[in-house]
């Protein structure tokens, strides 16, 4: 991660931006700054060419033909989601499809890596299972079939009982998935299926349970 004084820098390259040479070096620093842009992350790629010479810098608008020919560069778009999750949303379409890339986006984010991943990946039952893990709330995102996988599902509730909410219906009536949801977190009854949210045991493990 880029330093204090690096982070200061970018911060100023909203008003700097411009740069056109088609020249990057991957080994170069650079940094995401984040620009505002109607409520969506849009990140300026800034490069530093020379670590001696903190002028030498090289800007990328998000859209821009040169920014997008670095969405195509695995390497780059690797490095990217290192700094910022939210970079994935801007790689190129092959890239959204790769299995590593979305992996590295899941160790920081998993609701963030299957929210911008390829359809393929969101049916990946080791990518899926890794992003609940990370993020319970994740389970959103995943496909269909996966959210009827009582291993996927118990593991997203493990992280967030919130994840009840999008269990397949047949798990939501499934009264050990629903009893591993409320007893985290008593509000999660809300989400299992109305046969559940009369059953007293259910109930029960329910009031006991912290409610967040």
């Amino acid at each position: 991660m880029p330093d204090l004084a690096w982070d200061s820098l970018c911060e100023c390259a909203q008003d700097e931006m411009g740069a056109d040479d088609p020249r990057y070096d991957l080994d170069s620093e650079f940094a995401l700054v984040e620009v505002p842009r109607r409520n969506r992350f849009s990140p300026l790629i800034v490069f530093r060419l020379d670590p001696g010479d903190a002028g030498r810098l090289l800007y990328f608008e998000p859209q821009r033909r040169l920014a997008l020919n670095l969405w195509r560069d695995k390497a780059f778009v690797l490095a990217a989601v290192d700094q910022d999750c939210r970079a994935l949303d801007f790689a190129d379409r092959r890239l959204k499809r790769d299995r590593e890339v979305v992996l590295a986006t899941v160790k920081w984010d998993g609701f963030i890596a299957l929210r911008h991943a390829d359809e393929s990946l969101r049916s990946d039952s080791g990518v899926v299972l890794a992003a609940v893990k990370q993020n319970g709330i994740a389970l959103a995102y995943a496909d269909k079939i996966l959210r009827r996988d009582r291993d996927v599902v118990l593991a997203a509730i493990a992280q967030d009982s919130y994840a009840l909410r999008w269990a397949d219906e047949s798990l939501r009536g499934d009264r050990d998935v629903v009893l591993a949801a409320v007893t985290q977190d008593g509000c999660a009854l809300q989400h299992a299926d109305v046969s559940l949210q009369n059953d007293p045991v259910v109930v029960a493990a329910a009031a006991q349970a912290p409610r967040h």
